[in-house]
């Protein structure tokens, strides 16, 4: 390998690390400097000079950085394009979202068992913009160019799961429906962790009260900033539990449990805040508080969101299969017929509810209870994938039932022959050394029952392990180690944008002093003025910025709305910054203002 070759590779190796750490490509020309610094510490006389020489052939500029990350990309894609195209069968999960932008993005996940790493892997099969519709044939047709891009055939699709939208399972435009007509055989369900979400529905009563909690909330936290100093500042000064509550969103599932909790450990400090004031809409919040009857509601729902919320965690998590989530659910519907009882003996599962009305119930908790029973029997019961398959995939020497089976197996896949299956089951529970493994199913299936001896129930398992179990995509908890410096940001972000409209009220009072006194002049001089016109220029095209944009990744304005818009349709990285998928908003506070003050440096100026 000659010298260049090798400086091509370790500026490959830095543009890989930058990527997977998800670092700007300006990040390479730090790196560089850093080397330099090495070597003048650690090396002397003519090994020094070497080293320095060396390091001075990398190329680690802007420019090289972005075409290396390019490479690397292309051949991520290639990596595992091959990956998908080696399997027996995969698995897709599709959703469609609006981005922040307003614009519809179609996400697609795959799923397979990959022979190379001997094990299965999940990642993103692509994700595109839907420009003009969201129809089922606009989502057929872009599903469709995914995999015709990447040469997939779709007969090699075992399943899809949606999100259960029109679009998606429409029975007769559904981007489901379409894909069936090139494979009949294709499995198509609604994501399990969505289901779950759907059966938790509330109903008018709980709702209610739900609705009141978030307009108390909303009063003390978001109807002035004031109010909210305020509240805080009492509650550090009572010592109560949380200095702050929080906002809920139906859009995060578990937020709801979360905003209860605070709101039930902190609602007797709320009554002596709201108590102080005399306004009528803190009279009717506090007259809820005060509301026994309310408050029993709240506090069954505090404990019943906990449950929903210790059932959703379960469901996510990536390598999570449909027999751990079905296995999940089902546990869940034996649960609710134990709530059922306890709800009117011991209160083991209701304790917020036991120290609120001491066993003594004023509603009918059991008959939500029932309807969230019933809800998850209707939404379930019907699943693809029968119980006695599951269980097989599971714990295969626990089937009884063999015949059975054989019958569910057949009914999801035409192509499995039922007399085959049932003797290869036979075998295999008959077979003492593999009774004895004691291993989780993914490994069992791949690693210890070989295709020689039970070609068809293999297979069939391995079909069934492919098989996405839900829509959601969340990364395994090992990957959230940075999740506190990520919120640290996000927060300053928050106080950043918050503190926009005060920088925006103080140049309208520059303003509105000029004008009220004119007879009192304001006189930049002309390297202030200039400071001035740089600190607010447009980085694309240098003239002051119209409608400026905030973006979140260097925390600083960008540009105007238009020329950044320009220049996300052609560059996927910040332009002020270079980090890679910026997100940009809109500062409408800022726009009359930089007018104003535009006007001011021009006068000054001239």
């Amino acid at each position: 390998m000659t010298q260049q070759e090798r400086a091509t590779e370790a500026s490959l190796r830095v543009a890989w690390v930058l990527g997977k750490n998800q670092n700007p490509f300006s990040d390479a020309e730090v790196v560089k400097e850093c080397l330099d610094g090495i070597v003048e510490a650690m090396f002397e006389g003519k090994e020094k000079q070497e080293m320095s020489e060396k390091c001075k052939q990398i190329p680690l500029s802007n420019c090289t950085s972005t075409r290396r990350t390019e490479v690397l990309a292309d051949d991520v894609v290639k990596q595992l394009t091959d990956d998908i195209k080696n399997a027996q069968c995969i698995s897709l999960a599709v959703d469609e979202s609006t981005d922040s932008t307003g614009k519809a993005q179609l996400c697609v996940f795959v799923r397979y068992f990959s022979k190379v790493k001997g094990k299965f892997c999940e990642d993103l099969l692509g994700l595109t913009t839907l420009n003009a519709h969201t129809r089922g044939e606009d989502i057929y047709a872009a599903i469709m160019q995914m995999l015709n891009e990447r040469g997939i055939d779709i007969k090699t699709v075992v399943s899809i799961a949606t999100d259960g939208a029109p679009a998606m399972i429409g029975k007769e435009k559904g981007a489901v429906q379409r894909l069936k007509e090139h494979h009949p055989d294709l499995l198509s369900y609604h994501c399990i962790i969505h289901q779950s979400v759907l059966c938790a529905s509330l109903g008018k009563e709980y709702s209610d009260v739900m609705e009141n909690i978030m307009k108390l909330v909303n009063y003390l936290r978001a109807s002035s900033a004031l109010q909210h100093s305020l509240l805080r500042a009492f509650l550090t000064e009572v010592n109560a539990a949380y200095d702050d509550l929080l906002l809920h969103s139906n859009v995060r599932w578990l937020s709801r449990r979360r905003v209860l909790e605070r709101f039930w450990a902190v609602r007797k400090d709320l009554e002596m805040f709201l108590s102080e004031q005399k306004n009528a809409k803190a009279r009717k919040h506090l007259d809820f508080l005060q509301d026994d009857n309310n408050m029993e509601l709240v506090a069954f729902l505090v404990d019943i969101t906990s449950h929903l919320n210790e059932l959703n965690l379960k469901l996510q998590g990536q390598g999570n299969t449909v027999c751990d989530l079905m296995a999940a659910v089902r546990s869940f519907e034996r649960r609710l017929e134990n709530f059922k009882s306890d709800i009117t003996e011991a209160h083991l599962h209701f304790p917020t509810l036991l120290q609120q009305t001491n066993g003594n119930h004023h509603h009918h908790h059991v008959s939500f209870l029932g309807r969230l029973a019933e809800n998850f029997s209707s939404r379930f019961d019907s699943f693809n994938v029968g119980r006695q398959l599951l269980l097989c995939i599971g714990s295969p020497f626990l089937v009884k039932n063999v015949e059975e089976f054989s019958r569910e197996a057949k009914s999801i896949f035409p192509w499995a022959s039922a007399a085959s299956l049932q003797t290869e089951l036979i075998d295999l529970q008959e077979h003492v050394v593999l009774s004895e493994v004691n291993c989780d199913p993914v490994a069992f299936w791949t690693k210890m029952v070989t295709a020689a001896n039970s070609p068809n129930l293999q297979k069939v398992a391995i079909f069934v392990l492919t098989m996405f179990g839900s829509t959601y995509h969340r990364k395994d908890d090992a990957e959230f180690a940075d999740l506190p410096v990520a919120v640290d940001q996000i927060e300053e972000v928050i106080l950043v944008s918050q503190g926009l409209p005060e920088v925006s009220r103080a140049l309208k009072d520059l303003v509105n002093y000029v004008q009220a006194n004119p007879r009192t002049t304001v006189c930049l001089s002309v390297a202030e003025a200039e400071a001035v016109k740089a600190a607010f220029a447009c980085l694309i095209c240098g003239d002051a910025m119209r409608a400026p944009t905030f973006a979140s990744c260097c925390k600083s304005l960008a540009g105007c709305r238009t020329c950044v818009e320009r220049w996300q349709a052609n560059h996927h990285y910040c332009p002020k910054c270079r980090a890679v998928d910026s997100q940009t908003e809109s500062v409408v506070a800022l726009d009359e203002a930089l007018a104003a003050l535009h006007n001011i440096v021009s006068s000054s100026s001239s």
